[in-house]
């Protein structure tokens, strides 16, 4: 079963050729390594070329990692997809226990594993998964912590829902995963198989681009096969969780102002305590750090 691993690239110099030895050092080898290097200004470039075959360079101008992987996946010759961002890794048996899970669970759309996060201070901090049992639940409402980085399928598949929808600048891994799943089961594998880089900067990072990137899939998304009454109760429900996640987001940034709007707004959109009341305990934090400053 070849797999194909596609690492779109943006002035990625600092970090990429680490991700690409830990690549070419899984235990079960690649196909090939299509990098899609997305109009860098950097020394992303000869860093790919450095390795030669089987690292295939492709280039594009900037225009996003939806519009890169697509690029990629269109072109590869693998049976099965393995996405990767420039500034994460793998551990050698990720590749290897991955094809075991799909082997294991022939009506599985997707596989993935969990995570190593690596934090700013070189330390790596294991994080499961999310559990099978909630996923569905969780697409609903938000992107449920899978990266593209920690996911395999197969190409057919993703040909056929048309892969990543590039309009998305931030949310395109939960428009694509959430129409996956319309198509069958996912799998997992439960360890900490993904090298997961965090960074203080970064579009995931800005609470303002991601509430308003979510938003574009809404509709055509989330509430697709919704209508009337339904429709309109689910809309409220969806944004008032991903105003509350979009404050949380500003907190972690240390955008005071930015985190008071969106908490303000998911209590009004859905004033109910009953519905994800950690939103009323994260107002209650907030406003006790406003009235101590």
């Amino acid at each position: 079963m070849g797999v194909s691993v596609v690492i779109p690239a943006y002035n990625a110099e600092p970090y990429l050729e680490d991700c690409l030895r830990s690549v070419l050092s899984q235990t079960h080898p690649v196909e090939e390594v299509l990098v899609v290097d997305d109009g860098s200004t950097d020394g992303t470039k000869r860093i790919v070329e450095s390795f030669g075959s089987p690292v295939r360079l492709l280039e594009q101008k900037q225009g996003g990692p939806a519009r890169a992987r697509n690029l990629a996946v269109s072109q590869a010759r693998g049976e099965w997809i393995a996405f990767l961002d420039a500034d994460d890794m793998w551990v050698p048996e990720k590749v290897q226990k991955q094809l075991d899970a799909l082997a294991a669970n022939p009506d599985a759309v997707f596989c993935y594993t969990g995570l190593l996060a690596l934090k700013l201070d070189g330390s790596r901090v294991p994080v499961p998964p999310p559990a099978l049992a909630h996923v569905d639940a969780m697409l609903s409402l938000t992107n449920v912590g899978i990266p593209p980085s920690a996911v395999m399928l197969r190409r057919e598949t993703l040909l056929q829902v048309g892969g990543f929808n590039e309009i998305q600048r931030g949310c395109e891994d939960w428009d694509l995963w959430f129409r996956l799943r319309k198509l069958g089961t996912f799998c997992e594998v439960p360890e900490a198989l993904t090298v997961y880089r965090e960074s203080l900067g970064g579009l995931s990072s800005n609470a303002e681009h991601m509430y308003q990137d979510f938003l574009r899939m809404l509709d055509r998304v989330l509430l697709a096969d919704k209508h009337g009454w339904k429709r309109s109760l689910w809309r409220r429900r969806i944004m008032s969780y991903q105003q509350y996640k979009a404050a949380m987001t500003a907190r972690h940034a240390g955008q005071t102002a930015v985190e008071r709007k969106f908490l303000a707004a998911s209590l009004q959109t859905w004033p109910s305590p009953l519905w994800h009341p950690e939103r009323f305990a994260a107002s209650l934090v907030h406003l006790r750090r406003s009235l101590s400053s």
